[in-house]
């Protein structure tokens, strides 16, 4: 039997398609990145613009009684400093989940190209369910990151309004006494 021996043109089909999913995989991931990047921006502006009607209001209330003006602007305070800890976590979670996301597509193209130039269709499918199990397992890590940086960023924003809550009832115990 003969061997036909490879030659370039054989492969071309493989490095299309190689090309077609590098290509795909990159506009996928600067996709992600945009939405991201816009998705952050959208809310520093918006707790920006929530922040500032906040101090406005307070301003005006300290304007009008002494004894509520402490209040109110240990209150915005507090709000403005659980604003600020909230933002801070979604920043780091964003940052975060941007940075995991960008690894596993890069881990994916590396995935593909090499399951691409499998040597045979049994190497294929081990490199197939190998990267699959490193995928579950990662996507399982990332997950609890995840959860873990969200419980971070919720116990950061309440802590400056319970610090709050509890000050104003002291108050209004002493007060009443």
């Amino acid at each position: 039997m003969a061997t036909k021996k490879a030659t370039g043109e054989n492969f071309k089909p493989q490095e299309t398609a190689t090309q077609t999913i590098d290509a795909a995989l990159k506009a996928g991931k600067e996709s992600v990145d945009v939405l991201m990047k816009e998705g952050t921006e959208a809310a520093a502006k918006g707790f920006e613009q929530a922040v500032s009607m906040s101090r406005e209001a307070a301003g005006n209330a300290a304007r009008q009684f002494d004894d509520a003006s402490a209040v109110s602007k240990a209150g915005i305070e507090a709000t403005v400093a659980s604003n600020d800890a909230w933002l801070s976590g979604i920043e780091k979670l964003s940052s975060y989940a941007t940075k995991a996301t960008q690894d596993l597509m890069n881990e994916g193209i590396q995935a593909s190209q090499a399951i691409l130039g499998a040597k045979n269709p049994q190497e294929a499918a081990q490199l197939q369910a190998e990267y699959f199990q490193k995928g579950w397992s990662r996507i399982l890590d990332e997950s609890t990151k995840i959860g873990e940086l969200s419980v971070q960023a919720t116990n950061g924003m309440f802590g400056p309004i319970n610090n709050q809550i509890g000050a104003v009832m002291d108050r209004w115990t002493k007060n009443a006494a």
